[in-house]
């Protein structure tokens, strides 16, 4: 797992341990591609919008833990709730 910076950027070394350990791990010519393409200013970093629209136009799934998973779920719940006036509206 990594994060990103404020600018919403992760490291290559952080993206090449995460290639080292999913489930289909590309060999190391394809992995390196991988991040030649991300990387395309050379400065080290990628973006994580970058790398997870990688994912979704190779057709690749993301994993994701029962915390997350859990923090997901309250997240959509707030959203698909619906306000009520008492908890807005002072009387």
């Amino acid at each position: 797992m990594f994060s990103a910076d404020a600018q919403g950027r992760i490291p290559v070394k952080d993206l090449e341990k995460a290639l080292a350990v999913i489930k289909h791990k590309p060999d190391d010519v394809v992995g390196q591609a991988v991040i030649q393409k991300l990387d395309v200013d050379k400065d080290g970093f990628v973006e994580l919008e970058h790398v997870l629209g990688l994912v979704r136009e190779e057709g690749l799934g993301i994993e994701i833990d029962d915390e997350a998973q859990t923090l997901i779920g309250q997240g959509k719940e707030i959203k698909d709730s619906r306000p009520r006036k008492e908890d807005i509206v002072q009387e």
